[in-house]
């Protein structure tokens, strides 16, 4: 790299007395490196360097080269944008150049769905703020919704995003862009070059129809808290909500940024990470593996040594864990923990033929429940889920579905729930199946479902065994979210997941005492 060449000692005295020029040639790439002229000399220079040395910097002329530097670097890179907006607090928070570098990556079209969690007050939103601006200045004819866990929330990042593209040196960067006179309302408003509404969002709960998202979707602090992520009816609210109101509001090829803290493995990021469904995911946490802060000018290392231990007197290591750590909290009381199951990649069963395979399925019994069918191979005592079909579709369609892959696995025992489809449903499953060599049953259970759990779960830990390899579906991973998720005690939303594992337990071992066959 070339290095800075030192300037001459009598050089400031130069400049004041004798009037002393500097002029700008060029700048070289990316290295930032300029070529001036200073009293005839020519020299090569770090330009960043430059700027931090005071002796550079109080000549206006210099000032006046950097500028344009930056706003010819701001166009097509988001870190000194970020720079060039707000250099007191991005040269503080180089820990942001991490979110800044993702960002980038998402507009690049290298990454489509992003996460990111952080520490308290490290400035996530506000660097998500001005990437909102610095796309539209980029992209103004495209869409961005942005959502929160409040409308005032939301109306505080809108009026922060509206703001910096108002200001001067957004027009700097890029002249042609400004607010629409016409469409400028907190809640939604425009570009003068949009093709529809150029930010829109709201809080959670908010109806949001007539608008999509063409250029960038972003959640931005989904909960008010860890009690509001550890509320079971609270969290599914907000995920119905998500999925009914996000996913629907996106256009094709949309790119997707989640940031918030991870409180628990079932919330919004939990579910997501799971589901495999980020490309990237950025987590930084308060104290770094020497125990030490991760950026002083958030907090010094002694400020959150002193937190924390004022969290664990208060017995609050969890919330300590969560909002600081970025450390998910792991639900007391869980049936069935992802660290005491068993695991394997579906490669491990080539070769081996199975004592027998059987398929347990059991329909949606209401409206928001799932159609849950698990195939199991059987070795032995042992388990091996090798395939399932989970869905809240149509019964109809996931009858079809499940007698599909009953036949792709040369299945030998089908047997159905039809507590409520009765007739009809048994019907449809012979139908589907006739011609096809397997026993099928179907039956009715009579049997408390929460006691047929807590029965089978010590077989279930330790004799099933559940895919863990790149092959598995997002309907697997969904499915295998529910069985980790079930608790031994209090409210769980949904149980079809587990209820079908005892079932097909159930059956293959010949425990079918509450059981009527029909």
């Amino acid at each position: 790299m070339t290095k800075m060449v030192k300037k001459p000692r009598n050089f400031d005295k130069d400049y004041k007395a004798d009037g002393a020029k500097m002029s700008f040639t060029k700048h070289f790439g990316k290295k930032g490196i300029i070529e001036v002229v200073i009293d005839g000399k020519q020299q090569q220079l770090d330009i960043e360097k430059c700027f931090n040395d005071w002796n550079y910097r109080k000549k206006q002329d210099f000032i006046a080269w950097y500028d344009k530097y930056m706003i010819n670097k701001a166009k097509d890179d988001f870190w000194h944008f970020c720079m060039y907006m707000n250099r007191p607090f991005f040269s503080k928070r180089k820990i942001l150049k991490q979110v800044a570098d993702a960002f980038q990556q998402i507009y690049n079209g290298e990454i489509k769905h992003l996460g990111v969690s952080l520490p308290p007050r490290t400035g996530k939103s506000l660097i998500t703020s001005y990437f909102n601006t610095w796309f539209l200045g980029k992209k103004p004819e495209e869409s961005i919704m942005r959502l929160s866990c409040g409308s005032d929330l939301f109306r505080k990042f809108s009026y922060d995003v509206r703001s910096f593209l108002d200001s001067e040196r957004f027009r700097n960067v890029f002249p042609d862009v400004r607010l629409s006179r016409d469409r400028k309302a907190i809640d939604r408003w425009n570009t003068n070059l949009a093709k529809q509404i150029s930010f829109f969002g709201g809080g959670v709960g908010t109806n949001i129809i007539g608008f999509g998202a063409s250029g960038l979707a972003v959640t931005d602090d989904l909960y008010t808290g860890i009690t509001d992520a550890l509320n079971p009816t609270r969290n599914e609210f907000i995920k119905d909500w998500l999925l009914g109101t996000f996913d629907s509001r996106l256009e094709s090829g949309c790119p997707t940024i989640d940031i918030g803290t991870r409180w628990s493995y079932d919330d919004i990021l939990g579910m997501q990470e799971q589901l495999g469904y980020y490309d990237l995911q950025i987590i930084i946490p308060a104290l770094d593996a020497n125990d030490e802060s991760f950026c002083d000018d958030v907090k010094t290392t002694e400020e959150y040594h002193e937190l924390r231990s004022k969290m664990r007197d208060l017995a609050r290591d969890h919330i300590w864990d969560a909002e600081y750590m970025q450390q998910p909290v792991a639900e007391k009381g869980l049936m069935f923990p992802a660290k005491q199951l068993n695991w394997f990649h579906v490669e491990e069963l080539n070769g081996k033929e199975p004592d027998t395979i059987m398929q347990y399925s059991d329909p949606a019994d209401r409206g928001a429940d799932y159609y849950a069918s698990v195939i199991g191979y059987v070795y032995k005592t042992d388990v091996y889920i090798v395939d399932v079909m989970f869905s809240q579709r149509d019964m109809t369609e996931c009858v079809i579905r499940s007698c599909e892959q009953a036949k792709k696995h040369k299945v030998r025992t089908i047997v159905a729930e039809i507590n409520m489809g009765g007739s009809l449903l048994e019907e449809k499953i012979v139908n589907e199946m006739d011609g096809y060599p397997c026993v099928v049953e179907c039956i009715k259970n009579t049997k408390n479902k929460i006691e047929r759990i807590n029965y089978a779960s010590s077989f279930i830990r330790k004799r099933f065994h559940f895919r863990n390899d790149d092959g598995i579906s997002g309907e697997y991973k969904q499915f295998m979210m529910q069985v980790t998720n079930y608790k031994k005690n209090g409210k769980n939303i949904h149980d079809d997941a587990p209820e079908s594992c005892v079932g097909l337990q159930e059956h293959i071992f010949n425990q079918t005492a509450s059981i009527e066959i029909w």
